[in-house]
């Protein structure tokens, strides 16, 4: 599937991320490794295992590879915490127009995500001079993403797994021996930053078993993260129950 493109674009960059679909895809295209170069973003928060696992991996395999670098700590002292729940009081953009600061400041966690992992990716790619970028995105996914074939600002994004199921991942990487990073053994989570306050878009389930997991293996950041969360459901319940009141007073 990827060599009209590779014949088209020359080199392309492979969005490496240590979750099981991106190592799939690495492993899927290595006939073509002399074509592509690996990139995995370390936004200053990355779980030590998972940023471990994707270095020995890609020296495994030999391929080109960049470690890009990002400050998810610096965004979101700058614009607040991501949360799943954003209270429109606690939120940049309301705090400076009403000149107050909030007990703590939220922002929608797609738009952590969007500044701290793909954007920094993709300005990567463009100081390399690519204009082809291969994703580990199956159609089975829970959020859409980036469409295959999708064209923006001169990148072109494929995703070769597109038409594979979880099942199919999992079931390649058994049939070629590939070992996945230990999170796996308990939760299906590539764990991209430890300091994630908005762990419920993967369902109650999941998000218990990352913080189970960061209790029992990263007990600090486990610590801190808790108390993120907590300040994040405060200030939505303070919104929530006036909401509450309105709806009592005039219902």
């Amino acid at each position: 599937m990827i060599e009209p493109y590779l014949e088209k674009h020359g080199k392309a960059a492979l969005l490496f991320s240590g979750g099981i679909d991106s190592l799939a895809l690495l492993e899927h295209t290595k006939d073509f490794h002399d074509k592509i170069i690996a990139l995995y973003c370390d936004t200053g928060a990355a779980f030590p295992h998972v940023r471990q696992f994707v270095v020995d991996t890609l020296e495994r395999y030999g391929i080109e590879y960049y470690i890009v670098k990002s400050d998810v700590m610096r965004f979101q002292a700058d614009n607040g915490i991501p949360a799943d729940i954003v209270p429109i009081s606690y939120t940049k953009v309301i705090s400076e127009a009403k000149r107050e600061e909030p007990s703590v400041k939220v922002v929608q966690w797609t738009a952590c995500c969007m500044n701290c992992l793909w954007l920094p990716m993709i300005r990567f790619v463009k100081d390399l001079g690519l204009s082809l970028v291969l994703r580990g995105h199956k159609k089975a996914d829970e959020l859409n993403g980036v469409d295959s074939g999708t064209i923006e600002d001169g990148i072109t994004v494929i995703n070769p797994l597109d038409d594979w199921s979880d099942k199919d991942v999992e079931e390649f990487l058994e049939s070629r021996g590939i070992g996945v990073p230990r999170q796996y053994g308990e939760m299906k989570d590539s764990l991209d930053c430890y300091c994630c306050t908005a762990p419920l878009f993967g369902g109650l389930n999941k998000a218990r078993k990352r913080l189970l997991f960061m209790k029992r293996y990263y007990p600090l950041q486990y610590e801190t993260l808790v108390k993120h969360l907590d300040d994040v459901y405060g200030a939505a319940l303070v919104e929530i129950n006036n909401l509450g009141i309105l709806l009592e007073e005039v219902g």
